[in-house]
């Protein structure tokens, strides 16, 4: 099929939902209230490492109206790791819906349900609690050098990455020039619109039906099984619209504990996290320290590079893991460099939780990798541009660690289409003196990443939709699919239009419902559309 045959692909459609938005016709978590439906309030931890000597309830659970409060004493004690994906998924699991000992602030400590909001915040402030303090490290360096007060009992270090191709000594002593540099990256925050919320309703057929602005409802659906003991038909997880995730929303935070409280109390409940709390209390980006030693010929040909990454993973495991395993391989794959070492260290630290978020791993490497590349040509005197092109990877090039074909790269051609676009030539050679003004100094600059599409290569990657078609022609599509305003869902329904010659309109989605639509693995590492194994029945 020809590009210019196609009728829906490549042309111009509205959002599937978008008259919804606009009109404030749809329905968010925060939109919701089912019948006979509670509220819950968490109290965090404020102290940042502790362990808890007393903590007294009663004042809470006297107050009228509250129907639950819920501490590590009379909660779940399974452990789970809150970024599993799959059932048969192998990550350390050392989180719990609550815990003797905190870890950081916004630690998960308490929860109440109660009628009425108002009553479930006034509870919150009646629990009384007293802390044994410990030693708190928010220093990824000095928690891995901490040896007596660990944040978890098999030290601080969750796990060591090593990898490399070449002769990274050798390929040292053949350069003209070897820089080595520090560089650090701050944890940040996601900041979507929409905060965390979620309502959890256990009914008496025994049925957990979770409610939560999520993107990743079967992962959901594993974790909570686990942590309650419930087979999966009992455990039903929905995908409402999300207003915002960027990663935010792919570990289960908030649903184990307003689960916990519907279990209780037998009736829904929902909790919506304040702005301050989501800050405090959900993910972050990976904070890390970055050290990185290059070497290079006088032409600026890259000839050894060596990273060493420390990220701060906070005060539990969560992505650690995955985010250290996807930026290790994402380096071999965008210059050619032959000798190139990459170790990986994950560390603990008595920080917010790190999580997954937009470019998973990208930003920290090739933030230190790029600066000190414009450090190296400005040294040189080359152009920022020009060692771009004489390094990056071409068509033809295979990953230096497996000597495999990348397939079909063409970071030298958007690098020469930018300069076109840009003027480059024009802009690089103004001296930066020449736009200053007092203090402030306008310039510009050039950087080149990578970002890996789909999980093939690291675990498991398939999705499954369902398509039934109406007497009338139209059709009903039901996929796990979770669209994040990203318009993933009209895509596909253009998709099925194209194939099948209906119109795009003429498609209806069930959309992201562990019940209704077959399985999907989550929508991160932009998957959402690009999957070489998607099934449609």
């Amino acid at each position: 099929m020809k590009k210019n045959s196609f009728r829906y692909i490549g042309n111009s459609l509205p959002i599937h939902d978008a008259p919804l938005k606009v009109t404030g016709q749809k329905i968010y978590t925060a939109d919701m209230k089912l019948p006979g439906m509670l509220y819950g309030k968490m109290l965090f931890s404020t102290v940042a490492h502790g362990k808890i000597v007393k903590i007294d309830t009663s004042k809470a659970e006297a107050l009228p109206g509250v129907k639950a409060v819920a501490t590590y004493k009379n909660s779940s004690d399974i452990a789970y790791n809150s970024a599993l994906r799959f059932y048969d998924h192998e990550l350390p699991e050392d989180e719990y819906i609550f815990t003797d000992t905190v870890r950081y602030i916004g630690d998960r400590v308490a929860a109440v349900a109660a009628v009425e909001l108002e009553i479930a915040e006034q509870a919150i402030r009646l629990i009384e609690i007293e802390y044994e303090e410990l030693p708190a490290i928010f220093d990824v360096e000095e928690a891995l050098e901490q040896k007596l007060y660990p944040i978890h009992p098999a030290g601080n270090k969750v796990t060591e990455v090593c990898l490399e191709c070449g002769d990274i000594e050798g390929g040292f002593k053949e350069s003209d020039f070897i820089f080595e540099d520090r560089y650090t990256m701050p944890a940040i925050h996601h900041g979507a619109i929409e905060r965390h919320v979620a309502i959890a309703d256990f009914n008496s057929a025994g049925k957990l039906t979770v409610i939560s602005p999520n993107q990743n409802t079967f992962a959901f659906r594993t974790i909570l099984s686990k942590i309650f003991g419930l087979s999966y038909n009992k455990v039903r997880v929905i995908r409402p619209a999300i207003g915002g995730a960027f990663g935010g929303k792919l570990e289960t935070i908030i649903e184990p504990v307003v689960s916990q409280l519907s279990i209780m109390t037998g009736r829904p409940v929902k909790m919506e996290l304040t702005r301050a709390e989501t800050i405090v209390s959900t993910r972050t980006r990976h904070g890390a320290v970055i050290y990185l030693k290059t070497g290079v010929l006088k032409d600026g040909t890259i000839t050894s590079q060596d990273f060493r990454v420390l990220t701060n993973t906070g005060a539990y495991t969560s992505s650690a893991f995955n985010v250290i395993g996807a930026m290790s391989h994402k380096i071999f794959k965008i210059y050619k460099t032959p000798n190139l070492r990459f170790t990986g260290i994950p560390v603990y630290t008595n920080m917010p939780v790190a999580g997954a978020m937009r470019g998973y791993g990208s930003p920290q490497a090739f933030y230190a990798q790029q600066v000190q590349l414009g450090k190296i040509a400005d040294r040189l005197g080359i152009d920022m541009v020009d060692i771009q092109l004489k390094n990056l990877v071409d068509p033809e090039s295979c990953d230096s660690l497996y000597g495999e074909a990348i397939g079909n790269p063409r970071p030298i051609d958007c690098v020469k289409k930018g300069v076109t676009e840009f003027g480059w030539i024009k802009y690089s050679k103004t001296q930066m003196s020449a736009n200053t003004i007092g203090h402030i100094r306008r310039g510009v600059g050039m950087a080149v990443g990578l970002h890996g599409s789909t999980m093939i290569g690291a675990h498991r990657d398939f999705t499954c939709l369902t398509l039934k078609m109406n007497e009338d022609g139209s059709a009903i599509l039901s996929t796990g699919t979770h669209d994040m305003g990203n318009g993933s869902i009209r895509v596909q329904t253009m998709i099925v239009g194209e194939v099948l010659g209906i119109n795009p309109d003429s498609i209806t989605c069930n959309e992201a419902d562990s019940d209704k639509v077959p399985y999907n693995l989550g929508d991160y590492g932009s998957r959402g559309t690009l999957l070489r194994e998607m099934q449609l029945f």
